[in-house]
């Protein structure tokens, strides 16, 4: 713990510091809370002489951020004295005004102030007006602090001085942490913006600072403030901590208790420069106001009713190849005017109807390079009467570049879904041919199955069959064999026969010829085996005994004797009798001949 004298004089100290490097009056804030985040600061870095400390708030700006965040750990409601002027004078006096009341929080923290309004209006206004009729503009540089301020979840402790029935009205128990309504956090837009770099958000009837402008130096907060000026409504409020003072000559009116600022300005916006308490611009502001003028980034040129030019910047000046020298002449005389663009046809059009008029893609060339411009030309009214016209030329170059590269490349990619689609409509095709043929070879796979069946059916019949015929040759073996064993007797039967025998068949062709019938006749067996008898040229009375045979047959006898005159080999003519039998079945009947071999010679052949 820090001994008290050494706290007071150290307190003293950092007093003086802050308020002549940054505007901030340690009474005001309340000596008691000063004095706590004094203590905690110097007890945090262990800092026991008084010296030390204040040396280390000159070396390092951060420190002196520090210390102030420790003084404004509280919203609002803890500030009774700005609770009380927003809750009597500030609110009361926004409900009454314009039907839209817009709200800005710059460097907004973690949004403990942003709901403390946001209840404070909707407590005035009633829930659904406040849907209906508030705006609330939340930002911040650091996004960890948005991402902090958009989820609106807070422990208890964090909400300190806003009243239980209130508290419990517009934030609701979630586990230990407590989260504003959603219904009212859709009049809440969050976004990040740096105050002193970025362009302010226009329109504003209330911007609250509280506890930012201390945290930065003269300069800054000068220049802060010119630009939460330049955002306010007339009349309109600024709202900042107690403590923190900003000087007169800067267009605010004071309001008591001194958390509040009102923008002095009337119905007409003054320039942004350095204003004195009577709300005239001092001589340090045509100055500025130049330097403002030239350093804006866009080529500008201002022209007059009479069609003279009023004012040029530098990028004009470097665009057109123009100087302050031309300041004073007429529109028409100078290039510019008709070259990139005609100038005068649009000024009369703006003028006469009372708006902007914006040409785009406006070609400029300016040292072998050529630019793409975005022309505005913006009439100029003062008190309902046209006083001349703004033009601008805003470089859109790297935009159309982007956008042609984003047009080449939606091309490609169109070219790329064109083709993509044109292969999947090939894979889809090429996927059918392949489930077609998948399905002709499942087709003559199973064709290719039933003819195997087929053959396998086939094949068994055939080893039946050969099995079969296997059998038969076998049975036909034997047959032959015994068919050689019958010819073998028969033919050693025949030739043991001493007679001639002749077997013919239906037909009369001769089968068999034995030894006998060569003897009697003199004719061979193979010239005479196959050969029909009457066709034999032998000794037999082949025409007398074919009718005999013949008519045999057609009687249907079994058996008959015959005697022929038969003429041998030796040319002698001898009487023979023949037995004539049938052999065979009845369909299938032949004839056997036996003729006897003890022929009785005729009387004329002795």
């Amino acid at each position: 713990m820090i001994e008290e004298p050494l706290l007071s004089a150290t307190a003293k100290s950092v007093s003086a510091f802050l308020s002549e490097n940054r505007r901030f009056d340690t009474e005001e804030c309340g000596a008691g809370k000063f004095y706590q985040a004094l203590s905690d600061r110097l007890q945090n870095l262990e800092l026991t002489v008084d010296s030390e400390y204040i040396d280390l708030l000159q070396a390092r700006p951060v420190e002196v951020n520090e210390l102030l965040a420790l003084i404004s750990r509280n919203t609002i409601f803890s500030d009774l004295a700005t609770y009380e002027v927003l809750r009597e004078r500030i609110v009361p006096a926004l409900a009454q005004g314009p039907e839209t009341i817009r709200v800005w929080v710059p460097q907004c923290g973690e949004g403990q102030d942003v709901y403390a309004l946001a209840v404070l209006l909707s407590e005035a206004l009633g829930a659904d007006e406040f849907r209906r009729r508030v705006k609330i503009f939340a930002t911040d540089s650091s996004e960890d602090n948005l991402i902090k301020s958009r989820q609106a979840s807070y422990e208890p402790g964090e909400l300190t001085g806003l009243p239980d029935e209130v508290l419990h009205r517009y934030f609701i128990q979630q586990g230990p942490r407590l989260t504003f309504r959603a219904d009212l956090r859709r009049s809440i837009v969050f976004g990040k913006h740096q105050l002193l770099s970025d362009a302010p958000i226009g329109r504003m009837d209330l911007i609250s600072c509280r506890y930012f402008l201390s945290r930065l130096d003269e300069g800054k907060q000068n220049q802060a403030l010119a630009r939460v000026r330049f955002s306010l409504n007339a009349n309109r409020f600024l709202l900042v901590a107690p403590g923190e003072r900003v000087l007169p000559g800067l267009g605010f009116d004071h309001m008591e208790p001194p958390t509040c600022l009102i923008n002095s300005i009337g119905t007409e916006r003054a320039p942004v420069g350095v204003i004195d308490s009577s709300n005239t611009v001092t001589d340090e502001a045509p100055a500025i106001l130049d330097m403002v003028f030239n350093s804006s980034i866009p080529a500008h040129i201002v022209v007059d009713n009479a069609g003279i030019i009023a004012l040029i910047n530098a990028q004009a000046s470097s665009m057109f190849q123009i100087s302050s020298a031309d300041i004073g002449k007429p529109l028409k005389d100078l290039e510019f005017s008709y070259r990139p663009l005609e100038l005068r046809t649009l000024i009369d059009v703006a003028q006469r109807e009372n708006r902007n008029v914006t040409v785009p893609r406006v070609k400029h060339t300016v040292a072998s390079r050529t630019s793409i411009f975005e022309v505005t030309v913006c009439p100029l009214v003062e008190r309902d009467e046209r006083v001349g016209v703004s033009i601008q030329y805003v470089d859109v170059t790297l935009q159309q570049d982007l956008e042609n590269k984003l047009t080449a490349l939606n091309e490609q990619l169109q070219t790329a879904n064109e083709e993509l689609q044109s292969a999947q409509e090939e894979l889809i095709t090429t996927n059918e041919e392949l489930q077609s043929t998948n399905e002709e070879l499942e087709t003559t796979n199973e064709e290719l199955q039933s003819t195997n069946e087929e053959l396998e059916t086939m094949n068994e019949e055939l080893r039946s069959t050969n099995n079969e015929l296997e059998i038969t040759n076998t049975e036909q073996s034997t047959l032959s064999e015994q068919v050689r064993q019958t010819n073998t007797f028969l033919s050693a039967i025949l030739g043991s026969i001493q007679s001639s025998v002749i077997v013919l068949d239906k037909d009369l062709t001769v089968l068999i010829w034995n030894r006998g019938a060569v003897e009697l006749t003199g004719l061979r067996s193979e010239e005479s085996c196959g050969s029909k008898l009457p066709d034999l040229d032998v000794g037999l009375p082949v025409a007398e005994l074919t009718k005999s045979l013949e008519k045999f047959l057609a009687d249907g006898k079994k058996y008959e004797e015959l005697e022929l005159k038969v003429l041998n080999r030796r040319g002698k003519d001898i009487l023979c009798r023949v037995q004539v039998s049938t052999h065979g079945t009845a369909a299938e009947s032949g004839l056997v001949l036996i003729i006897s071999n003890s022929p009785t010679l005729l009387p004329e052949s002795r």
